[in-house]
């Protein structure tokens, strides 16, 4: 019997490597989506075992919202926003905005806009006790009856924020009377982990799609374009080569030992110029703003589990040791920030409550800078003595 002739045995390899191909990407795709969502379930486990949400009707519901609803979509200018998401204990409208409890937005109501990252967000709290839900009762209960929307954005840095004040300003119908910003941890992290000033978190994933994936549409007719550059492209963007490259990390966390799985120096140019770019420029642009559009604003300087003097309970002992064992030199780096921006106590519009749980015992932090509902509630009994006992 004669044999196929050459080009049909090429064929028919080439067929049988592509099938391969994506029948183990197809699994890989499955694994990946397996293990994230068994890794964030384990992680959410974890901080529901704590006393404060097991003694709560609501926290093992709590953090099964907090999983499901855990998305984000595109959104111009500021990269991202939540997506859309209904349960029990969490809710996000079209906007991305996270439901704010005791807020009667009418057009006579006071109006307050609040910005922030996660904490202001409410991880590790369901919607009515969030710092927005909880100084939205506080006005209630002090007689006066006000509007809080809640822009707080997971991994959000003070420039976005800026950014998506000046849009809303653009298009909201009913412009605030007063605008809070609650920042701290995000804009100091950010440095660390890209040793950067003034960029979003995650910013070098974010250069890497653009610079590699997006002129891949026209890499044919692009000088510079090697192919060696598209073939690592191909590859991130395949999940077998995303599993490749986590195995390896892996494999490198496991040989350094006790050693973090990432470290960074930063020198105290870098820090000085970040608080300046990243955030004290950010008020005078504010400032601007609120002379246009005749709203009063105050800036607050958040607390973090790794600055302070808070007696630490067990519960976050373990979570400081787990931070300092992840990210070398990243006490040192919160330190020094914080210390300067401690200096900036005297400048109009801003305020340093880093201390607001010193005096305080028992468990208030459940990570690096997320509160539970009563540490949430001290930050908003904060937030509003400050905003009734200082003209502004």
């Amino acid at each position: 019997m004669d044999k196929p002739p050459l080009i049909w045995r090429i064929s028919l390899s080439i067929s049988f490597i592509v099938v391969f191909l994506i029948v183990i990407e197809v699994l890989s795709v499955i694994y990946v989506k397996i293990a994230i969502r068994k890794g964030t379930l384990q992680n959410a486990e974890e901080v529901a075992a704590l006393p404060v949400y097991k003694s709560e009707p609501w926290g093992a519901t709590y953090w099964r919202d907090e999983v499901d609803a855990f998305n984000v979509v595109y959104e111009p200018y500021v990269l991202w926003k939540r997506a859309p998401y209904q349960g029990e204990t969490i809710t996000i409208d079209e906007d991305g905005l996270r439901r704010t409890t005791h807020s009667e937005c009418t057009a006579q109501n006071y109006t307050i806009w609040a910005f922030g990252g996660s904490t202001m967000w409410g991880q590790g709290s369901p919607d009515w006790l969030t710092i927005p839900s909880l100084l939205a009762e506080k006005y209630e209960k002090s007689g006066k009856s006000v509007c809080v929307k809640n822009f707080g954005t997971n991994a959000w840095v003070n420039t976005q924020e800026v950014i998506k004040l000046m849009l809303e300003l653009k298009h909201a119908p009913r412009k605030p009377d007063l605008v809070i910003f609650y920042d701290g941890f995000n804009d100091t992290y950010s440095l660390y982990q890209s040793g950067m000033v003034d960029v979003p978190l995650n910013n070098d994933l974010i250069k890497r799609k653009l610079e590699v994936g997006y002129p891949v549409q026209q890499a044919w007719n692009h000088a510079h374009f090697s192919e060696l550059r598209l073939i690592s492209y191909f590859l991130q963007q395949m999940k077998i080569g995303q599993i490749i490259i986590q195995l390896g990390a892996k494999l490198r966390k496991a040989q350094s030992g006790s050693r973090p799985a990432f470290s960074r120096q930063l020198d105290s140019e870098q820090i000085h110029a970040q608080l300046d770019s990243a955030y004290l420029k950010n008020m005078e642009v504010v400032g601007a703003l609120a002379q246009q559009y005749g709203f009063k604003f105050v800036f607050f300087w958040q607390p973090v589990i790794l600055v302070g003097h808070k007696q630490l309970s067990v519960e976050e002992e373990v979570a400081l040791k787990k931070t300092l064992s992840d990210f070398g030199g990243i006490q040192t780096a919160f330190q020094e920030m914080y210390d300067l921006a401690q200096k900036q106590k005297d400048r109009p519009g801003f305020f340093d409550i880093a201390d607001v749980l010193d005096k305080y015992k028992g468990t208030f932090y459940i990570d690096f800078a997320h509160l539970t509902p009563e540490g949430n509630s001290l930050v908003a009994d904060r937030i509003f003595d400050v905003l009734h006992n200082n003209p502004m």
